[in-house]
């Protein structure tokens, strides 16, 4: 007689053997101690831990998702929207931080006077508008911290009493076929990133396409165990391309800063002098910066060319699309797990 399928737990996703489970319990592990860790001003990378750390959680909600019944995916949904404007707001003071260092980090030694000058004009109206953004930073946390969007995605990943995952069972489990089919979904943009990443000059194919590569390795990297031999190998070189394409994005933040500081700057030295020669003393420093920029800009581009083209050849990402897709069951894995 056949065995009757089992009922879905009355609450919670995750559950022995479960990859989207065990990954949604792991994602959320973080996030908590990275927003509190927000209040520190004196470590530069708060910010970006407790994006990424959101950002993660964000890729794996979506993929948990394709799994769960109508009536948990709304309050997933509703804590993924609070979740997801908890990133955003948080986006120019990361910039910020990012140039901050970076500024930091110039080799002055060998620098006209007037050079130095410039930079650090520079690095003042920034760290002062960085100041003037942590009510905000604060401000995004206690909101996320009152909606209690952490609490609550924790109690929608809790396994059902009784029933806690082991890493023993989970390692090598195979995805639902919901969850399989989000992540698939999240790589199909790689096919179309040849024109961007080809092309110098096209600023806002390969911004599309660092986000493309982020959201493909965030969907990947929780389910490594329940997916083909390959992921693992691609994983690393999405790793690659995003670096070189931050990188890049890093410098076009620059180029455009710059020239915004440069109006910004002259207008206050007429407003407040009468006369444009004060502004004249710090612009060798702003120059400095642009030349620098579209250098380092040309650099990671060609890194990042000669990393494509060699990657194609291998049949990127065309190769790593079907292996996902493909219908079976990865080596070592035990038996399909439910769709709840």
């Amino acid at each position: 007689m056949e065995e009757r399928r089992k009922a879905a737990p009355p609450a919670g996703l995750s559950r022995p053997g479960d990859p989207a489970g065990r990954a949604l319990s792991a994602a959320l592990s973080n996030p908590a101690a990275q927003v509190e860790s927000l209040g520190d001003r004196g470590d530069p990378e708060a910010v970006h831990r407790a994006r990424v750390a959101a950002r993660r959680l964000l890729a794996v909600l979506q993929t948990a998702s394709a799994s769960m019944t109508p009536a948990r995916r709304r309050r997933l949904d509703r804590y993924s929207g609070a979740l997801g404007k908890f990133v955003k707001s948080l986006g120019r003071a990361r910039d910020l931080d990012v140039a901050l260092q970076y500024v930091a980090e110039v080799d002055r030694s060998e620098l006209q006077r007037s050079q130095i000058a410039g930079i650090e004009r520079l690095a003042l109206r920034m760290g002062q508008e960085r100041e003037s953004l942590q009510t905000r930073v604060m401000e995004a946390v206690e909101l996320l911290r009152s909606s209690k969007t952490i609490q609550g995605l924790s109690s929608i990943a809790r396994p059902p009493a009784g029933k806690a995952p082991s890493m023993k069972e989970g390692r090598h489990a195979r995805l639902s076929p919901g969850a399989g089919r989000a992540i698939r979904e999240a790589l199909v943009p790689l096919a179309s990133l040849d024109g961007p990443l080809s092309r110098e000059d096209d600023r806002e194919g390969q911004h599309s396409a660092r986000i493309a590569i982020k959201k493909a390795r965030y969907a990947l990297e929780p389910f490594e165990d329940a997916l083909p031999s390959i992921a693992a190998e691609r994983l690393a070189l999405l790793r690659r391309l995003q670096t070189l394409l931050g990188s890049i994005h890093d410098r076009d933040v620059w180029i455009d800063r710059l020239a915004s500081f440069r109006v910004r700057e002259a207008e206050r030295s007429e407003r407040f002098n009468g006369t444009a020669k004060p502004f004249a003393r710090i612009l060798p420093g702003i120059e400095y910066m642009e030349r620098r920029m579209a250098s380092e800009r040309r650099r990671a581009f060609r890194k990042l060319l000669s990393e494509w083209r060699r990657a194609a050849r291998k049949g990127f990402p065309g190769d790593l699309i079907e292996a996902v897709g493909r219908p079976g069951t990865p080596p070592g894995a035990g038996a399909p797990v439910e769709e709840t």
